[in-house]
C-alpha cells in the first residue's frame, strides 16, 4: 500500500498508514481523526490541503527527468532543492 495523506476530521492531516513516530495524543488517532495523525492545529483548510498534497507533489518532482536538459537549470535547481528540503531530517 502506498502512503497517502488527506484532510481528516477536525481539520487535521492524516495518513492511511501509521506515522513514523508514536504520537501520544490521548486518544486513538484512527478513530478520532479518521486516519493516522500527521499534524493538527492547522490554521486553515487551504494550508491543510497543501500539507496533504505534499507527498504527491514530491513524488511528481522525483519522477521528472532532464536527460536532454530541456528543463532550464534554474527550474531544475528548484526541483532538487524542494526534494532535499522535503527529505531532510531535523
Amino acid at each position: 500500500m502506498i502512503e497517502s495523506w488527506k484532510v481528516g476530521r477536525e481539520g487535521c492531516v492524516v495518513s492511511n498508514m501509521p506515522t513514523h513516530k508514536k504520537l501520544n495524543t490521548g486518544h486513538g488517532d484512527l478513530a478520532y481523526y479518521g486516519g493516522y495523525l500527521v499534524c493538527e492545529s492547522i490554521p486553515s483548510t487551504k494550508i491543510a490541503n497543501l500539507i496533504a498534497a505534499a507527498p504527491d507533489a514530491i513524488e511528481v518532482l522525483k519522477s521528472l527527468e532532464n536527460d536532454n536538459s530541456s528543463i532550464p537549470k534554474a527550474i531544475w535547481d528548484m526541483r532538487n532543492n524542494a526534494i532535499a528540503k522535503a527529505e531532510s531530517e531535523y
